[in-house]
Order: structure tokens, then sequence, then C-alpha cells
């Protein structure tokens, strides 16, 4: 508020921060402030935001638009925990809802882990629900770094594959890009969901969709969604030498893609 109060912005970009500016903008919209002083959301919309925060909203949004999702319900005690858990089997993974700061994600293999897991995610909760999701350690994960402008048209900059399974942080593993096992069908599903997805949250700029892939079956679900500026927007812009960040703040500043000119290095081209 203090710095609202002091610079007086006519708009705020919420998503240079991270999850966390993404936290903090929702915080800030839960004020009014930004409606009673008319200051608009560059990017991501006020709907998304909420969506992004709490993953029940976001699974919603995926299954009414039949993205594969993993089965995932949130939960308000153990009991309830223990009654996904019997449907869908260990392992699993426990997280809060809506973490009030730093949070932690636990996978379980049992009931004593599951309970243990379940009293740290509500502790950690700001509306007191933990998330159980069912496991996918082992299946193959795949990213993908989009762009959209605000008409619509959508772009993929990289497709990036880990080298280790799901089970291991991604930030622990070695990336390649572009992805080095997969057959071009496989990358066109996943980019045409990608696109999708992109387009019905309303994102404008980047948005960094991540997915589990089972290479034996074919089948793969939608893990995450981050529309912000992170690790692997950085890595798709290196390896692919596309000015990323430049082509971003002109279609937040209401640019199309096709009115967007690279720089001279890039030749005569539009982004």
């Amino acid at each position: 508020m203090t710095v609202i109060d002091q610079y007086k912005p006519d708009a705020i970009l919420p998503n240079l921060g991270g999850l966390v500016g993404i936290r903090l903008m929702q915080e800030l919209l839960e004020t009014g402030i930004t409606r009673e002083r008319d200051i608009r959301l560059l990017g991501i919309p006020e709907a998304t935001i909420r969506q992004i925060n709490n993953p029940v909203l976001l699974n919603q949004t995926l299954k009414q638009m039949q993205a594969p999702t993993t089965t995932s319900q949130s939960v308000r005690d153990f009991e309830g925990a223990l009654e996904i858990t019997s449907s869908i089997g260990f392992p699993v993974i426990i997280k809060p809802v809506a973490p009030t700061g730093s949070s932690t994600r636990r996978t379980c293999h049992d009931n004593d882990e599951l309970a243990d897991a379940i009293s740290v995610a509500l502790g950690q909760s700001r509306v007191g629900q933990a998330m159980v999701q069912q496991s996918i350690a082992g299946y193959k994960e795949i990213e993908l770094v989009v762009l959209r402008d605000r008409q619509g048209t959508t772009m993929q900059i990289a497709a990036i594959e880990d080298f280790d399974p799901i089970g291991i942080h991604a930030g622990d593993s070695i990336a390649f890009s572009p992805t080095q096992t997969l057959l071009d069908r496989e990358v066109q599903k996943l980019r045409d969901v990608a696109f999708a997805i992109t387009r019905k949250l309303r994102i404008v700029g980047v948005n960094h969709v991540q997915f589990a892939l089972n290479s034996s079956t074919g089948q793969f679900y939608v893990i995450k969604n981050s529309p912000y500026f992170d690790r692997m927007t950085a890595f798709s812009a290196r390896t692919t030498g596309y000015p990323l960040a430049i082509v971003c703040a002109n279609l937040l500043a209401g640019k199309t893609l096709s009115e967007v000119k690279l720089p001279a290095n890039f030749a005569a081209k539009t982004a």
C-alpha cells in the first residue's frame, strides 16, 4: 500500500516476481485498492491469479476444457485424505492449498506418512486445506514455454525435456532443449494443450506449462502451469536465442506478435 501511495501506478505486472508475486497480487486485489484506484493488471487477469494460487480452482478449469490431469482433491482433515487415498492408492503427494509463505510438498507411501504430511500442509495453508494428488513418479517431465498476444495468437518458444524422471526435482536435473526422446506427434499434442490452456486463462505474454508423460502408453498429464518468468523461461530464451523479454514487454504494452519487430540482429522479421 505504501508503494502504491508513493508511485501511483497505472498498471501492475504481477508475474515478474514469480509465484510470490502472484500470491502478493491476490492479497492486494482482496483489499479492493486496485479497483478503487483503477489500476490495471498486465498479462494475467484477476480470475487467473486466483486459479494459479488455488490448485483446486485451476484443476476444475483444466477438467472443464478436458485437459488431462492427475486425480487431485482438497481436504480439511486426515479422514478426508484417507478416503481419497483409499480410492487412488499410494503413493500420493500432499501440499498446502494457498500457502501462507514457504511451503512443502511430500510424497507419502503409507498412512503414518500421510497423517504427518496432512498436519504440516494444513498448518501452512491460508484457507485450512491440503491437496491430495495422485503420484506420477517415474514419468518423463516435459516443459513447454509458449507466448500469447492480446488477440489470442500463440507461439511455442521451446520444448524442454528433463533428463531425470518425475520424482527428482527438475532443478536437480539436466534439461535438454529441444526434446531428445519424444515423437513428433507427442510434441504436437503437448503443444496443442499448452496453447489451449494459455488461451483459456487469457494469459498475455509468457506461459510455462509442465507435463508428465508415460512413454510406454503415450498418456500424459498437465502437472503445473506457471504464467510468469522463471528459470525455464530464461533457459528457453538462452537455448533458442529468441529475445523473449523484449517480445513479452511489447505484448504487455498492447502490441500483437505480428506488430512486434525483432532487433536488427534477428533480420527483418516480426516476433
